[in-house]
């Protein structure tokens, strides 16, 4: 399951800019943008113009999600990128450490970037194709370097330090995002020069084709993995609904008369099939294949990802020690909270109150399956199976039975009328034929308070093989 929270343009705006919601005319330096932008989803989604002029009496305006094709990512990151890295020349020869001169305009320059970005980003992990990869992966070195430059600009820098510095006049939240600000810009490397700045940025240059790299092998392994089952005792405990599809996706890509009980079965490590799998199949020798395909994904074959791990891990050795840190975990834990020793300290206080109860629970289960017939000693593969079953005797809970009390509809409900409650804010859905969704399956909803629409979140619940990397 996804969920996407998007602020409406007229919130967004005001937050940023301190109530002014005008809408930036789609220049460069006085320059108009080419005429083929116009219409270009992300580039009305980078710059909402007055949410007045766009719907009349609503507050707010949805991204055109469907209109998206892959050739609009490249000229919309172009244009968003010259254009903030243009607002940046002027800033840094203009800036003052005062929160209007200083903070307020580093936002409006970064966001529409941001909100571009993001934007594409999104499509890509719910609405992956090859050809919109290739558009993100032509796109992403132009993100990197803009972000490399604007945390390594010295000016911007120097007027945050000063802005933190003398900032008296600063709430705490205020206060907050002005010392992150400048931390960023120290780890994103502005006090470095020559050879190790180079070096530097080459580093975040490769690290961001890594990354990608890694994402596209991991869905492309579970998209490519499949496994044909023949013979019927494989599949015996599996629900019918799950046999039904698997029969259906084997006359899909296969061809054929496969039927939901005599077969064939084309199986994928989707969560549907897999989650079936281990807890109903009775069979375990599927039940060991598909774990194993879970937990090697990636591993070896023709998307292999344990050199890129490998590479990823002395990149980041290599960049944290240009930092002036010892270690990566060093360098991560800097933006964060707690402390290496605070986690180990909680996880060990963890293992205390947890590993007796566990190994408890692991006798009791091995017990069960023993008066089941089963002498082996269990594995990950046989947990969970054993596991339904003890819980349906114990307990005397059937899943099936409670379905009827958990009806998706019913268990939206109840949480949006405790969130209701808990918040003061009113959460409708829309209808679909009023907003703009990647898939025909997504749910879109506002959240108001006192009639003003504040934000709005998509619900996208369902898996999409060979689309959505997760949920």
């Amino acid at each position: 399951m996804k969920v996407l929270l998007l602020l409406s343009a007229g919130t967004a705006g005001k937050l940023l800019r301190g109530g002014e919601t005008s809408c930036p005319p789609w220049t460069i330096d006085g320059t108009p943008a080419p005429t083929s932008l116009i219409g270009n989803p992300l580039i009305e989604e980078a710059y909402p113009c007055p949410v007045s002029a766009l719907l009349g009496n609503s507050d707010a305006r949805l991204p055109r999600w469907a209109d998206v094709q892959p050739e609009h990512i490249v000229p919309a990151v172009d244009f968003v990128v010259k254009r903030a890295d243009v607002e940046l020349k002027v800033l840094e020869a203009t800036a003052a450490p005062e929160w209007g001169k200083l903070v307020v305009p580093f936002e409006r320059l970064t966001e529409p970037v941001g909100r571009a970005w993001v934007m594409a980003k999104h499509l890509e992990s719910v609405a992956n194709t090859p050809a919109l990869r290739k558009a993100i992966d032509e796109a992403n070195p132009v993100i990197t370097q803009f972000n490399q430059r604007l945390s390594q600009s010295e000016g911007l820098y120097r007027a945050f330090k000063q802005l933190r510095t003398g900032g008296a006049n600063l709430t705490t939240a205020q206060k907050r995002i002005v010392d992150s600000q400048v931390q960023q810009f120290e780890l994103g490397g502005v006090g470095l020069t020559g050879q190790k700045k180079t070096t530097f940025n080459d580093i975040g240059n490769e690290m961001s084709d890594l990354r990608t790299k890694f994402n596209s092998n991991m869905l492309d392994a579970a998209n490519h993995w499949r496994l044909v089952v023949k013979n019927r005792s494989m599949i015996v405990g599996l629900p019918v609904v799950v046999a039904k599809r698997a029969a259906e996706r084997y006359n899909r890509v296969r061809g054929g008369n496969a039927t939901w009980n005599a077969g064939p079965w084309m199986i994928t490590s989707g969560h549907g099939d897999f989650a079936a799998v281990m807890t109903k199949a009775r069979s375990r020798k599927l039940r060991k294949v598909m774990l194993q395909a879970l937990l090697s994904r990636g591993l070896g074959g023709k998307y292999d990802n344990l050199p890129v791990s490998w590479r990823i891990n002395e990149l980041r050795q290599q960049d944290a020690q240009i930092l002036g840190f010892g270690n990566y975990t060093a360098e991560s834990f800097a933006t964060k909270m707690a402390k290496p020793a605070q986690v180990d300290r909680l996880l060990g206080q963890i293992k205390d109150v947890v590993k007796p109860r566990s190994d408890a629970e692991h006798a009791e289960l091995t017990a069960y399956a023993r008066q089941l017939g089963f002498n082996d000693t269990l594995q990950r593969w046989d947990v969970n199976v054993f596991a339904s079953r003890l819980m349906a005797q114990k307990y005397a809970v059937d899943h099936r039975a409670l379905r009827q009390y958990f009806a998706l509809d019913n268990v939206l409900t109840g949480l949006f009328n405790l969130t209701e409650r808990l918040f003061d804010v009113q959460v409708v859905e829309l209808s679909n034929s009023s907003v703009s969704t990647w898939d025909s399956g997504i749910r879109t909803f506002a959240i108001s308070r006192n009639g003003t629409v504040t934000s709005h979140f998509y619900l996208d619940l369902w898996s999409r093989n060979g689309q959505k990397t997760a949920g």
